[in-house]
């Protein structure tokens, strides 16, 4: 029998499964420094801005994407998606992405985007067969503050 995949809005009882998911992922950050905290995951659960969506095949979370909802400016941003290893190549990030595109423009969102680090082929190919356009390089810059 196969397991059935479902999609649904993360709620504070999933935030250790997300953790861990976020911290098993080498390509969210732009340097060593810059990772996800379980404080920072509580915010995207719980806040305004951000919402939060598991994918969970038997009530274990093996995705999570994270959704920055700006409705004045009506645009979107995706900080993060992250597929368990396991689960990697099975179109679930695919499928996640189509959802949070069809829950921004429940939301009225015109223009979504997101950032991909450079050696991070597999996403490049997900967004590009999802018909995003790749637009101007950047550098990550960062600095401790004291």
């Amino acid at each position: 029998m196969k397991s059935k995949m479902r999609i649904r809005k993360a709620n504070i009882k999933d935030l250790k499964a997300i953790f861990k998911l976020v911290s098993s992922s080498e390509n969210l950050a732009g340097d060593k420094n810059d990772v996800y905290e379980t404080y920072t995951i509580k915010q995207y659960i719980q806040g305004p801005i951000v919402k939060t969506f598991v994918v969970e095949i038997e009530k274990h979370i093996i995705g999570v994407i994270f959704i920055e909802i700006w409705k004045k400016a009506k645009y979107s941003y995706i900080p993060d998606i992250v597929i368990d290893k396991k689960f990697r190549g099975k179109c679930i990030g695919y499928k996640l992405m189509n959802y949070a595109e069809n829950y921004a423009k429940e939301e009225g969102v015109k223009y979504l985007f997101s950032y991909v680090e450079e050696n991070n082929k597999i996403a490049q190919k997900m967004n590009i067969k999802l018909k995003y356009k790749p637009g101007n390089k950047f550098i990550y810059y960062s600095k401790e503050l004291k």
